[in-house]
């Protein structure tokens, strides 16, 4: 049986913070800064009365997002090895 909503909130999944940080191995405080980070921040979570949930489509995208800017950066060069 399929329950077809208008309300867009019922297609969700959420995440809890637990998942956030072990999903990308941060502590409460790496997920503070990418929160907050001017160039491709991190979702917001919306708060259901309880604990900080974020949506699993929107953490998705910031991922696709974050992987295609590292693409787009230059990689550095590696320091050379000293033969001495």
């Amino acid at each position: 049986m399929s329950v077809v909503t208008d309300n867009p909130l019922a297609q969700d999944v959420f995440l809890k913070s637990r998942t956030i940080k072990a999903r990308f191995d941060w502590s409460d405080a790496t997920l503070w800064r990418r929160m907050r980070d001017p160039v491709l921040p991190f979702p917001q979570p919306t708060s259901l009365g309880g604990p900080r949930l974020w949506r699993e489509p929107e953490v998705k995208a910031w991922e696709i997002a974050k992987a295609a800017a590292c693409a787009d950066q230059p990689k550095r060069a590696q320091p050379e090895k000293s033969h001495a």
